[in-house]
């Protein structure tokens, strides 16, 4: 795997990893907040049971977010691997919901557009450059807006997290390495 000495080319990485815990530590603890006031509104004044569920699994996934963030900021302090390691791999299991987002969200987009297009009786077949938000020159239709471009480049963000945060075990790792052979020696 890729390997990275500093964090976004400005910080070391012990200094990233503390940025980037406390960043993620603040945005888990502001989903958490915000979950759990749109989940009591929900079953306060909906009385959606399925979806204050769904509500309630998104609780989980921020509580998860804050307590990786804190095993992060807790293994850089510390220059412990196996807690920089639980980041990581929460990391991964973003990354694979993030995959996930973008095979689902570009699934109905393209399902959106050949329903489109067969509505207007065009070939679904190919779908030209100057079909994406635009006009269709011999229609009305107008090819809806994908948030596609956003989840790659939250993607591209989480595959970054997740080679930094691999630097940062394998630096740790080495370290605790070196201090038990020392010991031995002792």
């Amino acid at each position: 795997m890729c390997r990275v000495r500093n964090f976004l080319c400005c910080l070391s990485l012990e200094n990233g990893g503390t940025f980037l815990g406390y960043m993620h530590f603040l945005f888990g603890l502001m989903g958490f907040i915000t979950t759990s006031v749109i989940a009591m509104w929900i079953l306060a004044k909906h009385q959606r049971f399925v979806l204050f569920l769904a509500f309630v699994a998104f609780l989980l996934f921020f509580l998860a977010w804050i307590l990786c963030s804190w095993c992060l900021i807790e293994g850089v302090k510390n220059r412990e691997s196996s807690k920089v390691f639980r980041f990581k791999l929460f990391s991964i299991v973003c990354l694979i919901m993030k995959f996930i987002g973008l095979v689902a969200v570009l699934s109905l987009f393209f399902e959106i557009i050949h329903r489109k297009l067969e509505a207007d009786n065009k070939s679904p077949g190919y779908i030209g450059p100057h079909h994406y938000g635009h006009p269709n020159p011999s229609s009305s239709t107008v090819i809806p807006y994908s948030p596609h471009i956003e989840i790659i480049i939250l993607i591209l963000w989480e595959i970054y997290i997740l080679i930094f945060v691999s630097s940062l075990e394998k630096k740790f790792q080495k370290e605790e390495l070196h201090t038990k052979i020392i010991h031995r020696h002792v």
